[in-house]
């Protein structure tokens, strides 16, 4: 029997005789303009068992991380008035301890630095989501 992924573990704890549990389901932020992008990726990932909290607001996603801890920050690249550029500079100069992902339709974006992985518009879902796999078991 395969172990338990850790987006879908629940752990117990014993507190004063008394028997509680913890989810411990993985937080994403997907940031993206298109949203057809972001209508795909929230129901495929959400189906999967992550938290996932969307928007196609730049500026609204730079609030959304100073107000939520995420695991997993899955940005575009090509938005306005803040592109995904600033939005990784902004969690790298916040020692974001999460993992960064770029998606982009510019294949030298993977260029980019302070990302921990990078894919090429258009993508398959399921490469996605190995690799957020990866980042959280």
């Amino acid at each position: 029997m395969s172990p338990v992924p850790a987006h879908r573990q629940i752990r117990l704890h014993v507190k004063g005789g008394e028997l509680y549990a913890i989810m411990t389901r993985k937080n994403i932020l997907l940031i993206d303009d298109e949203p057809l992008i972001v209508a795909s990726l929230f129901r495929f990932l959400s189906g999967k068992g992550f938290d996932v909290v969307t928007t196609n607001s730049p500026v609204a996603a730079l609030t959304l991380i100073r107000m939520h801890k995420f695991d997993v920050v899955i940005t575009d690249l090509n938005m306005t008035p803040v592109n995904g550029t600033e939005i990784i500079g902004r969690l790298h100069e916040s020692d974001f301890p999460g993992k960064i992902m770029l998606i982009s339709t510019c294949r030298n974006a993977g260029n980019a630095r302070h990302i921990d992985a990078f894919f090429e518009k258009p993508f398959e879902l399921s490469d996605v989501y190995q690799k957020i796999r990866e980042w959280t078991q």
